[in-house]
């Protein structure tokens, strides 16, 4: 390839050479975005690393589709984010954690409303009594922060924590209600409703491993639905799964992401399933699975089943 574009060139050694940057480029310098058009185009083509972060925003609702209207909304965002520090180092002055995640974590705690039902709620779980929220939070805001770090490197934007706080609060927002008060009953019933959709789609699998480990496969389904695959799947296929789901704006594309991974390693699970330990260590781990694959055939089967949301 020849080496005369060095951007392109770039871009391309970054797996990004299907991707037309120039059309997306074009789309996000209009100063009306045309937001379905933005979806379309990068559903169709990956969404450029170096642009995620932004599309994000626009599909998630923090940006208006005026672009003139970005600069004052990164203002106020802004100003927030440094009053919500403020009380933070007031309550807490000597909690100095070099981790961008946990003073994230720490701070969407402190706004957030209705604890005590959270952990209300946590106590009258059974499903969810060893699958921990912190622990899913956690691991959904480590990919917040590398996407909004990779925007940062590549457009020179100093804000990463800002952006990366308020893309964490709309996405938790969005797929576990406000704040996430809702994280334990949609955990609890995408798992339910995975459950059903196993029995139908893989018999097989539903009866040599879901039948006799109930319990324990349900806490690991919950760990796959509660942290939104962050927890489970590699970094760049979990931004490429996020990016799905964003566009879709429905957690019932998650299911269709799990079942992928399933019918990905149903025969392997299959062969040894009398071995509780190895079934546990293939699913936690995805050893072996075919993570392109997956992205695929959850795309397929989910525009199959809802074919008018494509």
């Amino acid at each position: 390839m020849p080496h005369r574009d060095f951007r392109t060139y770039y871009y391309f050694q970054l797996g990004m050479k299907g991707v037309n940057l120039k059309s997306i480029e074009s789309i996000l310098n209009e100063s009306v975005i045309d937001i379905p058009k933005v979806k379309e185009l990068c559903r169709s083509t990956k969404t450029p690393i170096v642009y995620r972060c932004l599309v994000w925003k626009l599909v998630l609702g923090i940006y208006s589709h005026i672009r003139e209207a970005w600069a004052f909304i990164d203002q106020q965002l802004l100003e927030q984010y440094v009053d919500l520090n403020q009380v933070l180092d007031v309550i807490e002055p000597y909690n100095n954690s070099k981790s961008v995640p946990k003073k994230l974590w720490r701070l969407f705690l402190r706004e957030r409303t209705h604890v005590h039902e959270i952990k209300n709620a946590n106590r009258d779980s059974s499903l969810l009594d060893e699958v921990r929220e912190v622990d899913h939070m956690l691991s959904l805001l480590e990919v917040v922060v590398v996407v909004c770090q990779q925007q940062a490197t590549e457009t020179n934007i100093p804000n990463v924590e800002v952006d990366a706080y308020w893309l964490f609060t709309f996405i938790v927002n969005k797929h576990f209600g406000l704040r996430g008060v809702g994280w334990i009953e949609t955990v609890r019933t995408l798992v339910s409703d995975f459950r059903s959709l196993v029995e139908t789609s893989e018999p097989q699998f539903y009866t040599a491993v879901m039948v006799p480990y109930g319990r324990e496969v349900d806490q690991i389904f919950a760990t796959w639905f509660g942290s939104l695959f962050a927890a489970v799947v590699p970094l760049h296929i979990c931004q490429r799964l996020w990016d799905n789901l964003f566009f879709y704006e429905s957690n019932e594309y998650l299911k269709f992401v799990a079942l992928a991974i399933l019918k990905n390693m149903s025969s392997k699970l299959i062969s040894f399933a009398k071995e509780f330990l190895s079934v546990h260590k293939t699913l936690t781990q995805l050893i072996g699975c075919d993570f392109d694959g997956v992205v695929h055939n959850s795309v397929n089967m989910y525009q199959q089943k809802n074919p008018d949301n494509k």
